[in-house]
């Protein structure tokens, strides 16, 4: 699986199809407002159907030391089914794993 990283994205986003080619279950959103997704392409917004959670690791495969991150994506129905990006969210939760494994 993998994600295109864009920094500038206020939000970490996957498609329909991402999620359900990679068997990752769709919480409908639990109010009626909304959310509107800004793609990365620079076209209009689109309306988001709901999150999805994932784990995400540095590494491929995982001893189970590894630290996991937990992802939080917008999903959208417009994109194809290997769209995912992971956004500012993203890049500020993994900074301070990827510091300490520096470290490691």
């Amino acid at each position: 699986m993998q994600a295109a990283l864009e920094p500038s994205h206020n939000q970490n986003v996957m498609s329909i199809a991402f999620a359900r080619k990679h068997n990752i279950s769709i919480r409908p959103h639990d109010h009626e407002k909304i959310e509107l997704i800004q793609p990365g392409n620079g076209g209009p917004p689109v309306e988001s159907v709901g999150m999805a959670t994932l784990g995400w690791s540095r590494y491929v495969y995982t001893t189970g030391k590894d630290p996991l991150i937990s992802v939080d994506c917008q999903v959208c129905d417009v994109y194809n089914e290997s769209y995912m990006v992971f956004g500012r969210p993203f890049v500020e939760a993994r900074g301070p794993l990827w510091a300490k494994g520096l470290q490691d």
